[in-house]
Order: structure tokens, then sequence, then C-alpha cells
């Protein structure tokens, strides 16, 4: 998650070059989601741009930044994934096996010896 008020630019690529150097397998990117009842919630009341429903993901903007846009803030977030996971031929490899496995879990074949069911 990345909180910053000036320089959002500069902290989001470096927040994205780090978890690349990183060279793990996963990595999970948000954007700052304020939630009822919390602190954050409390500072940010004023902005925000949605108060209740699915767009409470994480993945959605739903309070306006001091210097980026909602739609501009959620690219940043697509780009994070995309950079991390188009990184180099092992972590396409990665990318493609997990959602291999994905499919699998979904359409109800066998994982860990249980049989997972779609509704």
């Amino acid at each position: 998650v990345v909180r910053a008020t000036c320089r959002f630019s500069a902290s989001i690529r470096a927040t994205i070059r780090f978890a690349r150097e990183l060279d793990t397998n996963t990595a999970q990117f948000t954007i700052l989601t304020p939630y009822p009842g919390t602190e954050l919630w409390d500072e940010l009341r004023e902005r925000l741009i949605e108060t209740a429903g699915k767009s409470f993901d994480g993945v959605h903007a739903v309070y306006r930044h001091a210097h980026i846009p909602p739609f501009e803030m959620q690219l940043w977030n697509l780009w994070a994934y995309i950079s991390f996971y188009l990184r180099s031929r092992k972590s396409i490899s990665g990318l493609l096996r997990f959602l291999r496995n994905r499919m699998k879990g979904q359409s109800g074949e066998k994982e860990s010896g249980a049989v997972r069911q779609s509704c």
C-alpha cells in the first residue's frame, strides 16, 4: 500500500521497482482503502467518493487523493501488477502456472485430494 501525499508518482515507481528487485514469485499491490470505523476513515471522510459497496477492495480508489485522480491511482495499481508479473521469463511462467491452477480450481477438478465445485 502506497500512501504518499505529494510525491506520489516517485513513491509508487520506487515501490514497484523495489518489489521487482526482490525477485519474489508473488506480490500484492493495493490502493489505500479507508474502512468505516477506522481512524483513516475519519481522517479522509471529507474526501470519500464511495461510502459503501463493492469498491472497498483495494483495487478501486474510494477517496480523492490530494495530488492524483482516482482513476490514475487505479492505473498505477494495474501497472504495478503488469510490470511485476511480466518482468522476466521466470515470472511469466509463474503467472501462467498460477492462472492454470486457478482455472483448475474453478472447474471442479481435484485439488489437494478434495473436489472443489463451482457454484
